[in-house]
């Protein structure tokens, strides 16, 4: 795939992100039990990052670091 722009790379990489929640889960919830194993009420990065490697993304850093800040909403 040929990228136009950063801006686009972050969005398409997002997008691939947010496919991979909705096709995993069903409910946000049940994403949030799933991917919080150590029950600190809180996903934490390397979870997060975990589940990305076992859906086949493998991120740089500042791609994990992106991805992250966008979906951390608390």
């Amino acid at each position: 795939m040929i990228f136009s722009s950063d801006k686009t790379k972050k969005m398409d990489l997002t997008d691939a992100v947010l496919e991979k929640f909705k096709f995993q889960w069903k409910t946000i919830k049940k994403a949030f039990i799933d991917l919080n194993k150590e029950k600190t009420g809180a996903i934490m990065p390397k979870e997060l990052k975990n589940y990305l490697k076992h859906w086949g993304l493998y991120l740089t850093d500042s791609q994990f670091e992106e991805i992250f800040k966008r979906l951390d909403k608390d």
